[in-house]
């Protein structure tokens, strides 16, 4: 899965298998992770906190 980052240049999203939610006991969730390889990622950071990704 990818999201559009530039005109030119993707953002590569991975997402987990399905595990336990954290907040409610009886629903399952998946994470969506972005690349942890991507060179930009520490100028991505604070827009992808705005888009609601957190550090875990």
């Amino acid at each position: 899965m990818a999201i559009h980052a530039d005109t030119h240049d993707d953002l590569r999203l991975f997402q987990t298998g399905e595990h336990a939610c954290g907040y409610w006991s009886e629903r399952r969730a998946r994470d969506l992770v972005l690349d942890p390889h991507d060179p930009r990622l520490g100028a991505i950071y604070p827009q992808a906190l705005a888009w609601g990704f957190r550090r875990s």
